[in-house]
């Protein structure tokens, strides 16, 4: 999962350039889809897709992709960041999690 395949790829006629929609990230958190922690090589950057692959070999575009992930890790995936941002998703879901019928105690 994660970058090796639950992407695609969108050529932007606009600004002339390709962007990635995500799909299936049901491991966003490090969660499987039965809520148990998930090792942490299995959302890896390495893999089959070969186009995945193709654009890590070119150290230009894996030294961008390496700093801009260690950017996001050290100023946005952090408690201090986050937890606002869950904290208000949370307030606005409120109302309609106490009235499912389906939610465990």
């Amino acid at each position: 999962d994660g970058f090796v395949h639950n992407y695609a790829l969108y050529h932007n006629d606009e600004t002339n350039l390709f962007e990635v929609i995500p799909w299936d990230y049901d491991a966003t958190w490090g969660r499987d889809v039965q809520g148990r922690p998930l090792n942490h090589e299995y959302i890896r950057i390495q893999g089959y897709n070969t186009l995945s692959a193709r654009l890590l070999d070119i150290p230009v575009f894996r030294k961008q992709y390496r700093s801009i992930l260690e950017e996001i890790l050290e100023e946005q995936f952090t408690v201090s960041f986050m937890m606002p941002k869950v904290e208000g998703l949370c307030e606005s879901i409120r109302p309609f999690l106490l009235q499912d019928p389906y939610m465990k105690e």
